[in-house]
């Protein structure tokens, strides 16, 4: 019976010391830990902007509305590619014919047609200011969503990180050599992007009849900030 009883009291102690360790904090195990955040920063010029800019027409028929719309927007799309613009960067958008009313009249009677064609246009950032004067001067009369972005973001973000990352680990070594010890390890990563460079809407709005050489379109640039949240083991 005393045999018995020795042997459970073992099991139990056994099993309470798995239990104590299996719940210890793993860096008692393992050495110390530092929490350190690394950072890394750099000015970026937006270097490519999308524009959306269209051709509106009306007339008494559709036929005529299309037809003067299909000539306009043709000379707006050969006047693009004379500056230089790629076919492949220029994209229809949004097509519609809606039939127009004269509201002073009860019940309003239709007058006839209107034919609207918009193109989506990509370009780099310093050809922006001829697009919109050639296509102006060209019949363009309506202009919308001028946003500039970056063409390398995600290049420029995962440089970023790397940068972070060496500068936590060397703040890391920094402290671990103030102590007396190194560093061997780490356990987590974690980071976050401050004032990312995502597209910026810059206008909205209709056009004119044709517009003056020189469009001045400010471009400016943005700054990025990766910080990486880094544990860092020392022993």
């Amino acid at each position: 019976m005393k045999k018995e009883n020795i042997f459970i009291m073992v099991l139990l102690v056994l099993i309470l010391a798995i239990l104590v360790w299996m719940n210890m904090p793993k860096e008692s195990l393992i050495g110390t830990t530092v929490n350190v955040m690394g950072t890394a920063k750099t000015t970026i010029a937006k270097d490519l902007v999308t524009v959306t800019l269209g051709v509106t027409t009306q007339d008494k028929t559709v036929k005529d509305a299309l037809s003067k719309n299909n000539a306009d927007i043709n000379k707006v799309i050969n006047a693009l590619k004379s500056i230089g613009v790629k076919g492949e960067d220029i994209q229809t958008s949004s097509f519609w014919i809606n039939p127009t009313y004269d509201y002073n009249t009860q019940p309003p009677t239709r007058t006839g047609y209107s034919v609207e064609h918009d193109l989506t246009v990509t370009v780099k950032s310093d050809l922006i200011g001829d697009v919109i004067n050639a296509s102006a001067n060209a019949g363009a009369n309506a202009f919308y969503n001028l946003n500039f972005k970056v063409s390398n973001e995600d290049e420029i973000k995962n440089g970023l990180i790397d940068k972070a990352l060496l500068d936590a680990k060397s703040k890391a070594e920094q402290i671990a050599k103030n102590i007396g010890k190194k560093v061997v390890d780490y356990k987590i990563v974690s980071y976050e992007y401050i004032g990312q460079p995502t597209a910026t809407p810059i206008f909205g709005g209709g056009g004119g009849e044709g517009m003056g050489a020189g469009v001045p379109i400010e471009i400016g640039s943005n700054e990025i900030e990766v910080r990486v949240y880094v544990t860092f083991v020392l022993k």
